[in-house]
């Protein structure tokens, strides 16, 4: 917790209030969360998957570790934003 809090910039006390469901971050802490392990604020928020992304962890597990770094390096070389492709 400690380690989280100082990651963000919260404190040990707030990243446990989160976790026991006493208060829930604000949104800068939520989008900080966010950046530092790789997944979305709305991830966060909902706390699973949806049934169809967890179809394509399900799909991604089975390849084999050569052909998941291919996909996870394609993945890293997309726009955040998919309008900034445009």
């Amino acid at each position: 917790m400690a380690g989280l809090g100082s990651l963000i910039g919260c404190t040990k006390t707030a990243v446990n209030d989160w976790e026991k469901g006493h208060r829930r971050p604000a949104d800068a802490a939520l989008a900080a969360i966010a950046e530092h392990t790789g997944v979305t604020a709305n991830w966060l928020q909902a706390g699973r998957l949806s049934v169809d992304g967890a179809r394509v962890v399900r799909l991604f597990n089975r390849l084999d570790a050569d052909e998941q770094d291919r996909i996870v390096l394609m993945l890293q070389t997309l726009p955040a934003d998919p309008s900034q492709g445009r």
